[in-house]
C-alpha cells in the first residue's frame, strides 16, 4: 500500500474513533440518548398521524418508521459534517493533514448510529411482519448511494458554512422545511397531483420510497429511478469534492478563531 494512503487511512480511522467518542457514544447511555431523538420524533408522528394514514395503510408504523430514520441520517451527517471544520478549528490551523477528513470523520461517526438504528429497524420490521423476500438485498444499495450524497453534500456545505459561519443556522431551517416536502408521514397521493411532480426533485423523497419498496412492499427498485438517484449521487459527491479541493488551502484562512 502506498505510505501517504496507509497514513490517510489510519488518520481516518483514529479521528472516526475519536469523533464516535466525543459525541459520547462509547458508553451505553451515550448510544440510548443519540436514539431517543428519533425514537421520540417517530412516537409523535405515529400518535398525531396514525388515525389519518393508518385508517387505509395496514403497515403504517414501518411505513413511518423507514421515513424517520432515513431522513434523520441525512439531516444529522449533513449537519454535523457541515460544522465539522468550525468545531476541529485547531485541527484545521495548526495540523498538515488532508483537510477532508474532517468532514469524512464527522459523516463515519454519524454513520455509525446509523448503521445500528437501521439494524434495529430491521428488527422492528420482522417484528411487525414485514414480508421478508429477496428485494431486501437492494436495500443496501440505496443505503450506499444515500451515504454517497450525503457525504458530497457534507463536503460542500462544510465550505459554505465556513465561508458564512450563519449558514448552519440556515441549513437548519432548510431541514425542517425538508421534513414536511417530503412523504415521511403521509404518502404522495394524500397530495394534489402538481405537487407529486415536485416530488422528483427531492432526492430524499426517492431515497424513503426506493427504502420503503425494498423493506415493504417486496419491489426491487425501478430501475430509472435507481440510476437516476445513482447519477444523482455520483454528481453530488463529485462537486462536493471538487469544491472542497478546490477551496481546501484558503479554508484557514475563513475559520473564526
Amino acid at each position: 500500500m502506498n505510505k501517504d494512503l496507509a497514513v490517510y487511512i489510519n488518520q481516518l480511522r483514529e479521528m472516526t474513533r475519536c469523533e464516535w467518542r466525543l459525541r459520547e457514544q462509547s458508553t451505553v447511555l451515550g448510544f440510548i440518548w443519540t436514539l431517543l431523538n428519533p425514537l421520540l420524533t417517530y412516537l409523535v408522528l405515529y400518535k398525531l398521524f396514525t388515525r389519518w394514514m393508518g385508517g387505509y395503510m395496514a403497515d403504517y408504523p414501518a411505513y413511518l418508521l423507514i421515513g424517520v430514520v432515513q431522513y434523520g441520517f441525512f439531516t444529522t451527517a449533513t449537519t454535523y459534517g457541515m460544522s465539522s471544520l468550525n468545531r476541529r478549528r485547531g485541527i484545521l490551523m495548526n495540523f498538515p493533514m488532508s483537510r477532508d477528513i474532517l468532514v469524512f470523520t464527522a459523516v463515519l461517526s454519524i454513520s455509525i448510529s446509523y448503521g445500528i438504528e437501521l439494524l434495529l429497524m430491521l428488527g422492528f420490521l420482522l417484528a411487525v411482519g414485514a414480508p421478508v423476500s429477496l428485494s431486501w438485498l437492494a436495500f443496501p444499495v440505496v443505503v450506499m448511494l444515500q451515504a454517497l450524497f450525503v457525504t458530497g453534500l457534507a463536503l460542500l456545505l462544510s465550505v459554505v458554512a465556513v465561508r458564512f459561519f450563519d449558514f448552519e443556522r440556515i441549513w437548519s431551517i432548510v431541514t425542517t422545511a425538508g421534513f414536511f416536502l417530503t412523504p415521511i408521514f403521509y404518502t404522495t397521493a394524500a397530495i394534489a397531483q402538481e405537487r407529486q411532480d415536485l416530488l422528483r426533485f427531492n432526492p430524499m423523497a426517492h431515497v424513503i420510497e426506493l427504502s420503503r419498496d425494498c423493506l415493504l412492499r417486496g419491489q426491487f427498485p425501478e430501475w430509472w429511478r435507481l440510476a437516476g438517484l445513482a447519477a444523482f449521487a455520483f454528481c453530488a459527491a463529485g462537486a462536493g469534492y471538487a469544491l472542497f479541493k478546490n477551496q481546501e488551502e484558503r479554508l484557514s484562512d475563513y475559520v473564526l478563531p
